[in-house]
């Protein structure tokens, strides 16, 4: 018999060792900082935003801590110029007050302003004194009205006054 076909030559079959998972492929590096990157971006968005929500919190809260309707009005009035030119905003009385408030809800919501708020806000508040459910209104309506509120674009928006 030849002993180069010998079964007694045959050894076990040797297993390479286990890919080790570091170091990482160079793919891996490029996908990690990727997501570094769009983590980054999001994240400096979220915080832009909440910045520039600042104003609508401190509004909100001053809203819940009003005791009176002139001083929800007032509150209405310094949101109002947080977002807005003076010059725009500071001679709006009256029913042209109201109307501008009302142009600064989204379109959803511009009918939920109740009729005894719209009489408030034109100037009643000074007139007499507000019942409990006028008050209650009016604080509802400016709860909602400064959180969500938009801008009126005008013509004149990027020009510098």
């Amino acid at each position: 018999m030849n002993d180069t076909t010998s079964l007694d030559r045959l050894h076990d079959l040797v297993e390479p060792a286990p890919v080790s998972w570091w170091p990482l492929a160079p793919g891996w590096y490029v996908l990690i900082a990727a997501g570094v990157t769009v983590v980054g971006i999001v994240g400096w968005q979220v915080w832009l935003r909440w910045q520039a929500n600042a104003y609508r919190r401190q509004a909100f809260q001053s809203v819940q801590n009003a005791s009176n309707a002139a001083e929800i009005a007032e509150i209405i009035r310094r949101t109002a110029l947080s977002f807005s030119a003076r010059s725009q905003i500071a001679s709006l009385t009256g029913e042209s007050w109201v109307d501008w408030i009302e142009k600064t809800l989204p379109k959803s919501m511009s009918a939920s302003m109740p009729n005894s708020a719209k009489r408030l806000l034109a100037g009643s508040i000074y007139a007499a004194p507000v019942d409990s459910s006028q008050l209650a209104d009016l604080r509802r309506f400016a709860q909602t009205w400064v959180l969500y509120h938009q801008p009126v674009v005008t013509r004149n928006a990027g020009k510098p006054c």
